[in-house]
Parts: C-alpha cells; structure tokens; sequence
C-alpha cells in the first residue's frame, strides 16, 4: 500500500462506483441506459475552489467544467463517464488520470463534475 493509498483510507468516503449499459431500444428507438454498481472503494473527494483562467482549459484546449478532484487508490476500477455516489451527492467522472512517479501509480485522479438531482 503507498503513502496515498492510506491517506485515502484514512481520510477518505466509501463511495460507489456505477456504470452505464445499453440495452435494447426505448420506445423512441434509442438504446435504454441502465446502470449498475460497478465497485464500492474509498475516495477523498476535494472541490474545486481555485478555476483560474490557468486551469479554465485542460491540455487539449477543452473547457474544464470539472467541479470536484477525486483522489482513488492506485488500483481503482473508476474510469471516464463513470458516475461516482458519495454521502447523497452523485457525480460524473470527465476524466481519468494516474499520477505516477518514475513508473508506478501513486493514485487516480478522476476530475469530476457535480450532477443535479434527477440527472441520472
């Protein structure tokens, strides 16, 4: 376990981790979206208070509408389009980061946006 695994055991929420599926198609010939517990870990979720014009874009030249950092262990499952639900709150993870040092995992970084109520 590194330094930042236990600090997110420490620190951080048990969260749970839910990913879509499609299946067959609504009444409007759309695929029907469902969702399913994909895992439950450990996450310190931190928002985000400082959006400077510096970090308004993200390396690609993309606006960054993320609203909160989630820190995950280094073997996370959590992935792009994911929705995380932690303490009645749900959000969507935009992007998906390892932070690594001289080749090995540290931790994940999912930059995440806070979902309205009913949104999923």
């Amino acid at each position: 376990m590194t330094q930042h695994d236990a600090l997110i055991e420490k620190h951080g929420v048990s969260v749970t981790i839910l990913e879509a599926s499609y299946g067959i198609e609504d009444s409007r010939g759309f695929p029907a979206e469902t969702w399913s517990i994909k895992a439950t870990e450990r996450c310190w979720i931190q928002e985000n208070t400082l959006r400077g014009e510096a970090t308004a874009f993200s390396d690609a030249g993309e606006r960054d509408t993320s609203t909160h950092t989630g820190f995950f262990k280094k073997d996370s499952v959590i992935a792009e389009k994911n929705v995380v639900s932690a303490e009645g709150k749900r959000y969507q993870a935009l992007k998906v980061r390892p932070m690594k040092l001289f080749g090995s995992t540290l931790h994940v970084e999912a930059y995440m946006r806070l979902m309205d109520e009913g949104e999923i």
